[in-house]
Formats: C-alpha cells, structure tokens, sequence
C-alpha cells in the first residue's frame, strides 16, 4: 500500500518557483543596471575644445620638394667638369712645356755645331784625347766580316776611332756591327740559338697601378646576378631578349643596394645554334632600375656555375632532315619489288623499271642534300634563371647618393 507525499511536491514547486523568481529578478536588475550606466554615459561629460588641439609633429611637415638628390648630382657633375678642365689645362701646359724646352734644345744643338764647326786658329792643333772605353770600342778591337765590308778583305781599311762612337758593351756592339754575319763557330744566320743578338727576351709594357672608383656605388667586374627569363628565345632568328632581377643587386662593398629584385636587364641573341651544341648565347647590354637610372652593360649570359650560355631544348629537325629521304627510299624499294615480282610472273618477257629506280635514287639524294643542312632550333622558355656576369666595373656614384 502506497502513501501519496502530497507535502513534499509541494515544497517542491515551490522552491522552483522561488529560485526562477529570483534568477529572473537578477537579470532584470543587470539590465537596469546596463541601461542606466549607457544613458549616465551619454548624458555625462564635457565637450572638447578643438581650437587648442595641437597637430601631431610627424604630420606638420612642409611640403616642399625634396631635390637634395638633385642637387648633390649637379654639385658632382659640376666638380668632375672642372676637374677634367683643370686636367685638360695642366695637359696643354706641360705639352706647351716640352714643345719649348725642345725648341730651346735645338737652338742650342745649332750653337755647339756652329762653334765645332770654325776651325781653330793656325798652329793651336789641340791634340785628341781618347779615353780607355773609346780605345778598346776602336775598329782594330773587332773583326769585321766580308759580308759587312762589301769588296772582301783587300778592300778592308782600318776605322778611324771618333768621338760619336756609341758607348755600347763589346758584346751587343759586335752584333750590330756584324749585321747578317754568321754566328759564333761559323754557323748560319738561320740559327738563331747561338746568336748573342738573340739573349734578349721577350719585352712586356709595363702596367701602371690606378685606384678604383668609390666601391660604396661600384659594380665591380665578374659580378655574377641571376634574372628570370621575360621573353621566350627561339633561335632561328636574331632578336632582343628581357628579363627581371631575381635578387638585388649590390654594390662592391655591400652596402647600397644598386638594382632591386625585378629591374629590367635588356639584351640581344643573335648567335646561331651549332650541330652538337646544348646551349643558346646571349649578351645583356643594359640595365634600368625601378628609379629610373640606366646603366651600359654589355655582359654575357651564362649557366648555374658560370659557363656560358644557357642549356637549352634543342629540336634537332631529324623529321625534316631525313623523312624525305627516307620516304623516297621506300618507294624505291617498293618499284623493285614490284620488277622483281614482274620479272619472276613474266619469264624473260616482263616489265623493268631501271629508269624509274634511278630516278628515285637521284630525288632521294638531291633530298637529302637540300635537308641535311637544316640548323639545330634551341628553345628557353620565359621564367628560365639565368646567370649574367658583369664584364666590367660600373660606377654609379654620379647618380646614388645615401642618406
């Protein structure tokens, strides 16, 4: 038998109904609470009084044109000018210099030989010193050969010693005066590795140091940079290439960025593919930056490790070369195929097609000769990275100044 609990679900009930009337009375107070505080906060408050207000100091600046760069490359062209006309005037100087000192040279030449050439009073024989050199460089020192004297030994007088004889070793001396005698031992003048005239070595012009310009705006020579191929190459035809930096481009030093990632290289392909070649030659002969600045180039283009040229995909044309050749061949075939079935069918009263067999032939090898020459075609595709090694140093200090 089961009591109903009529006094516990109603204790129940009611404090459900008590823990909703209080959980309601909560929200509505936050709402009240919320609204209050945003109607206190837009009632609330003074007003700003923008006449005092001061502008940011990074935004009051003078708008005034910036030609600073402008005119530190006017102040350097304006120096190099007067440095090459200062140059140029100290050149004609010392030109002027030489031309009058070798003036008043010859006038005093033409003085000494007049005076040498009055003849000394009568009875005054000044007497003519000879010095050791002069006694032992003498005509009776040498041996004159008869291929020097001309007439042979009976002809042969002895050389007065005089006072212009050149002050030359015995050695070299003999040799000039021998001429195209013949060597030491008698030998011929054709061996020329026993001749005295030929201790002489190979004679090098000599160099002369030289500073570079400023590597802070130098692109020195055997610079290596890479850029991405703008245009397709196709070979058969010479014709103007572009492509666009991949990396900047920096100076000597490292310290100023020349080029920027994406400035223009321009440049010409205008070499032929070869038969057994892989690779297309190109040369880049200008440069322009994003700035403005250009720049003359003339550099080669070349591989990942520098070789030069490009790799490239070759059609090697071995369709149009031989398929003509190769097509009047089987026809050939087939013509004497068909005499031989002919002839085999027939007995000895068949069919010959010898002129048709060599006419084929001839058409076949005048094919061939037209075809076989056909030049290799190399293709680079645009976005192809190639490699340009500077050749040469280039100065950009009259046009980048760093701030």
């Amino acid at each position: 038998m089961r009591i109903k609990r009529t006094g516990d679900t109603q204790n129940r009930k009611t404090l459900y109904l008590s823990l909703a009337a209080l959980g309601l009375v909560g929200l509505l107070g936050i709402v009240v609470l919320c609204y209050a505080t945003i109607s206190r906060m837009k009632t609330t408050g003074s007003e700003v009084d923008e006449t005092h207000v001061k502008k940011d100091a990074t935004l009051d600046v003078n708008q005034v044109s910036d030609d600073s760069m402008k005119k530190a490359r006017e102040a350097k062209l304006a120096a190099d000018k007067a440095e090459e006309d200062r140059r140029a005037r100290a050149e004609r100087d010392r030109l002027a210099k030489e031309e009058k000192d070798k003036r008043d040279a010859n006038r005093g030449s033409n003085d000494q030989g007049h005076a040498a050439s009055v003849p000394p009073p009568p009875g005054q024989n000044t007497p003519v010193v000879e010095t050791p050199r002069q006694r032992k460089l003498g005509a009776a020192m040498f041996v004159t050969s008869e291929d020097a004297m001309g007439t042979g030994a009976a002809d042969t007088q002895p050389q007065q010693p005089t006072n212009d004889q050149p002050s030359l070793p015995p050695s070299l001396l003999a040799d000039v005066q021998g001429g195209s005698s013949s060597g030491l031992g008698g030998e011929s003048p054709s061996r020329k590795h026993s001749s005295l005239s030929d201790l002489g070595g190979t004679t090098f012009a000599p160099a002369k140091a030289y500073l570079a310009p400023n590597r802070k705006y130098l692109v020195s020579h055997n610079t290596y940079t890479r850029c991405a191929l703008y245009t397709e190459i196709i070979s058969t035809h010479p014709g103007l290439v572009d492509c666009r930096l991949t990396d900047p481009l920096y100076s000597a030093d490292g310290s100023t960025v020349i080029a920027a990632a994406g400035d223009k290289l321009t440049g010409e392909q205008t070499v032929q593919v070869g038969p057994g070649e892989t690779s297309v030659f190109t040369t880049w002969t200008e440069i322009e930056t994003q700035s403005g600045v250009r720049a003359k180039l003339d550099s080669l283009g070349a591989g990942p490790m520098g070789a030069s040229g490009t790799e490239a995909w070759i059609n090697r044309h071995y369709m149009q070369r031989f398929g003509g050749a190769v097509m009047l061949s089987f026809i050939q075939d087939a013509l004497q195929a068909a005499s031989n079935t002919t002839q085999k069918s027939s007995g000895s009263g068949g069919y010959t097609v010898n002129n048709s067999e060599q006419n084929v032939e001839s058409m076949a090898n005048k094919a061939l000769d037209s075809t076989i020459n056909i030049p290799d075609t190399a293709h680079l595709l645009p976005g192809t990275v190639i490699t340009v090694i500077v050749a040469r140093d280039i100065d950009f200090s009259s046009v980048f100044e760093n701030r």
